[in-house]
């Protein structure tokens, strides 16, 4: 692992860092570079030319393009200060808390819209800062969700005037190794209680299937009409537990055209809605803050001729004096509202009790 004074010394000599494990590996892999070499794209076409680990938002614009960190300088190379008294943390816009009236208000006017427009289903972010912890933790806590969420890619990252960002997502964008690739749709939840069964509702089923559609339809628009889909299945993600489909495929279907695939992908209704840009519309026009690099996606870009991309959830973002975490609910025509904010407490919670730990 990473030494708390290498990051800190990064942090204050202006470098850009990713630092992340990969699902189901003990490996620690690192890029680095100095802020001036860091890729920045307003487009996801361009990805295709680039090698590094990759940061994008939830929805690409002027204020929030997607980054390459390129593994241009040895981590282990910077010059570590002997004494660190004062940290300069170089950070992207705060957000305010969310709170439970105001999330139930919004939701209640996504099932409204419902009603009246073509729109089968919306992710409900929210968001929630915590004063007792900062960025001087997140070295600690990498570590921690490491060792704690084996199945997970976990990572911790920062990126000058963007932020500190960390996370453990379980949710996979797209894999491609050795002419195979992978994309999964990942959506329903309910908390695991010990000793029973998890039983899935028509809600959470439905919720489930417009997200394997929506990948079926990106499949289809790039005529990848040869792939093998295995699901849905249950999964678990600390103590909560999802509906999972597996998608597999020849991945020289989509060479070279990557960041065109991942921009028809990307949001998926897993975090967006159906229809994607409508959805996007009233998420974008309903929430109280901006989600930035929440429910983006960021992981390895032909590293090692490797593509392995994860969607930003179960994340948080560090800054001097707190820490603001992330989670969003899918709504429907048939959510209930208090659920519905009951179920992104819980998502939180499960990074929550690590930082807590």
């Amino acid at each position: 692992m990473h030494s708390y004074k290498q990051i800190l010394t990064a942090i204050n000599n202006n470098y850009a860092f990713a630092i992340w494990q990969k699902p189901h590996s003990t490996t620690v892999n690192t890029v680095c570079c100095k802020y001036t070499d860091i890729i920045k794209l307003h487009n996801y076409t361009d990805l295709d030319k680039y090698k590094g680990f990759a940061f994008a938002p939830f929805n690409l614009s002027a204020d929030a393009p997607a980054f390459i960190i390129p593994d241009l300088e040895c981590f282990d190379d910077i010059p570590t200060e002997q004494e660190i008294e004062d940290v300069s943390l170089r950070v992207g816009a705060d957000n305010q808390s969310v709170k439970q009236e105001d999330y139930i208000q919004q939701c209640t006017s996504f099932i409204k819209f419902f009603d009246s427009e073509d729109v089968q289903k919306a992710v409900l972010a929210q968001c929630q800062n915590f004063t007792d912890y900062n960025f001087l933790q997140m070295p600690s806590l990498f570590n921690k969700l490491c060792e704690k969420y084996t199945d997970a890619f976990v990572y911790q990252l920062y990126i000058p005037n963007v932020g500190y960002w960390l996370g453990a997502s379980p949710e996979l964008l797209l894999h491609c190794d050795n002419n195979e690739a992978k994309t999964v749709s990942l959506a329903g939840t309910q908390r695991i209680k010990e000793n029973e069964p998890v039983q899935w509702q028509q809600k959470e089923i439905e919720e489930q299937e417009i997200v394997t559609k929506h990948i079926r339809n990106v499949l289809h628009k790039f005529d990848v009409n040869n792939y093998t889909e295995d699901g849905a299945n249950t999964v678990q993600a600390g103590q909560i537990a999802h509906l999972k489909t597996e998608f597999i495929f020849n991945s020289e279907q989509i060479k070279n055209r990557v960041g065109n695939f991942l921009s028809a992908l990307h949001p998926t209704p897993a975090i967006c809605g159906q229809p994607p840009q409508q959805a996007l519309s009233l998420i974008l026009n309903t929430e109280s803050f901006n989600r930035t690099y929440y429910s983006g996606f960021m992981g390895e870009l032909q590293l090692d001729n490797t593509i392995d991309l994860f969607v930003n959830l179960r994340c948080l973002q560090a800054f001097s004096k707190h820490i603001c975490l992330y989670s969003g609910a899918g709504i429907t025509k048939d959510s209930i509202p208090e659920s519905e904010w009951y179920e992104t407490q819980a998502k939180m919670q499960t990074l929550l009790n690590s930082v807590e730990y």
